[in-house]
């Protein structure tokens, strides 16, 4: 190993884990130093994988967070994370502060003129949009409830979301993350939850029996924010009824 104290930071060591290893579920982690010494940080990057039939299932633990990071929800990808990335919306505890969200720059996009929609109460905003997409812990029967947070988000956050869910489980990351608007490859996204307005610094919370659509099962979640702007969380509760499979 390197000393710490190198100037152009290669201290920082990293290492592949042999593939026969890297496929097995852990707990836990051994580090020994030889002889002696001392060592700074020390980080373990892998997939959280829960035990489906235990742990995720519905009929063993009824409705979770499908999108907890802890249950295993990931962030596939997004169109913008200017200031904060999208998998900063599975994190288990609330945000101290808005770099602990997901936050988008500026649309470019966005219109030179305010026009609201007299009906709905929506500014029209064609093609001034950020998304996110992201995965589920587990195939879903459904959403029971979605909470979208914008906790310190006073004065950035989105006018309006608008959330999309498809089933999609072996689809390629590159198939879900296609914004074209065309179906390719078994992708097809429905309207879970219409466009609706967003308000400052709080929780908005969605269920089947107001906004909610019953869309089917769901494998992934497709988050579009308009214009641009930041959200702390998103949780989407929901059972869990067949194990995604293994990526």
């Amino acid at each position: 190993l390197r000393p710490g104290y190198v100037a152009d930071g290669q201290s920082v060591h990293r290492f592949g884990v042999p593939p026969e290893l890297a496929s097995r579920r852990l707990t836990h982690v051994r580090l020994n130093t030889h002889p002696d010494g001392g060592i700074a940080r020390f980080r373990v990057w892998g997939v959280v994988a829960r035990d489906f039939a235990s742990e995720l299932a519905s009929d063993a633990v009824g409705q979770i967070d499908l999108l907890s990071a802890l249950n295993g929800g990931r962030a596939l990808g997004c169109s913008n994370k200017h200031y904060g990335e999208p998998r900063n919306l599975l994190r288990f505890e609330r945000g101290t502060n808005m770099g602990e969200g997901w936050e988008t720059a500026r649309n470019p996009r966005r219109p030179a003129v305010i026009v609201k929609n007299p009906e709905t109460g929506l500014v029209d905003m064609p093609g001034a949009r950020d998304w996110c997409v992201l995965r589920l812990c587990a195939i879903a029967s459904g959403i029971g409830e979605l909470r979208i947070d914008t906790q310190h988000f006073k004065g950035n956050f989105p006018e309006s979301v608008l959330v999309e869910a498809c089933l999609a489980p072996t689809a390629t990351s590159r198939a879900l993350l296609d914004d074209s608007g065309k179906s390719s490859d078994g992708v097809e996204w429905k309207e879970l939850l219409p466009r609706v307005c967003l308000g400052p610094d709080r929780e908005h919370v969605f269920t089947v029996d107001s906004q909610l659509r019953d869309v089917g099962r769901i494998s992934h979640l497709r988050v579009s924010i308009y214009p641009d702007g930041g959200i702390m969380r998103i949780r989407a509760f929901g059972k869990a009824v067949e194990p995604m499979p293994a990526q």
